[in-house]
């Protein structure tokens, strides 16, 4: 699995919420990733011992946030992003 580069459109609309301050650039933080894909994969691991189903979903919701946070703050290698796609496949 390879990182999809944005489209021209894609880029624009990222230019065009910079340019307004929505968001800022940042950058590569990989010890920050690594922590948050550590917090996913921890609360993933927990999920079986769960017998609520709306704690559960909250869980797996926490650790989808955590990938998704997880994204920006680094280059992400092929490997890491099968790992990110299977622990929000998980969570889902």
């Amino acid at each position: 699995m390879a990182v999809s580069p944005l489209t021209k459109a894609q880029q624009e609309a990222v230019d065009a919420l910079v340019a307004a301050r929505r968001l800022d650039r940042v950058a590569p933080d990989p010890a920050r990733a690594a922590a948050f894909l550590a917090a996913a994969s921890e609360r993933i691991s927990q999920l079986p011992l769960l017998t609520s189903v709306v704690v559960a979903y909250d869980l797996a919701y926490d650790a989808v946030h955590d990938v998704g946070e997880a994204l920006p703050s680094r280059a992400v290698s092929a490997r890491e992003q099968l790992r990110c796609s299977l622990l929000c496949r998980a969570g889902a």
